[in-house]
């Protein structure tokens, strides 16, 4: 069993590390491709497109220049890294960023349960990864974890199942939504190159999405592992 996680864990890192560094690598060379018009302008033009399309009609919609791009369901906020970039890096990120947006407030349920899930995933990542990554230096390897270190990881272990199959059932559907919104833009409004481009950049940032999902889910079932190896053998 150890070995059968060392393994798959170790083919997902390196999947994760291949996909990251080729993903760099795009990103690298959208920044360097740019266009006449800047980022902020496409996204103005993507959401006043789409607008009759959403079903929750959100008027408080926040739009801010931030170090990373990213949106922010809970404060219905876009976030873009410059609003005068011109590169097609920033054009592509910002209407991916924009396709989440308008993919949520399509659907009045779609949004209730990405709001949810949004809340879930956050304590997972602020405490319960943070825990199974502690446990692996506080854990006595002679003597075994306690019954109280046990009792809270199996209950933690319980959490993230349940916190992974919502990232992977809203999460990557979401990922999916938002560049499909995004590609069918570009491929309607910019070249073929930019839109090849595109394409390629989607899928790539697609599955560093997902390996990182995976590589998460398999380090920590592993951590669990051994966490109660120790406990019923020692």
């Amino acid at each position: 069993m150890p070995k059968v996680f060392l393994i798959i864990t170790i083919l997902i890192f390196g999947l994760t590390f291949i996909s990251d560094i080729v993903a760099r690598i795009y990103i690298y060379q959208g920044k360097k491709m740019t266009l006449s018009t800047d980022s902020y302008s496409a996204l103005m033009k993507i959401l006043n497109l789409k607008q009759d399309d959403l079903e929750t009609r959100q008027t408080g919609l926040q739009i801010i220049e931030a170090k990373n791009y990213y949106y922010h369901p809970l404060k219905n906020l876009i976030a873009i890294n410059d609003f005068t970039s011109t590169t097609v890096h920033a054009h592509l990120a910002t209407l991916h960023e924009a396709g989440h947006y308008l993919s949520l407030n399509a659907s009045t349920k779609r949004e209730k349960g990405v709001r949810f899930s949004t809340l879930v995933i956050a304590f997972n990542r602020l405490i319960v990864i943070p825990f199974f990554v502690l446990c692996t230096f506080l854990l006595d390897y002679e003597k075994g974890p306690s019954t109280l270190l046990f009792s809270i990881a199996t209950i933690f272990i319980v959490y993230f199942a349940y916190a992974t199959i919502l990232r992977f059932y809203f999460g990557l559907v979401e990922e999916h939504r938002a560049s499909q919104i995004g590609l069918d833009y570009v491929e309607k409004n910019y070249d073929q190159k930019v839109f090849k481009f595109a394409r390629v950049s989607y899928r790539l940032f697609y599955c560093q999405y997902l390996f990182f999902t995976l590589l998460f889910a398999v380090a920590i079932a592993f951590i669990y592992w051994l966490i109660f190896f120790f406990y019923i053998n020692l």
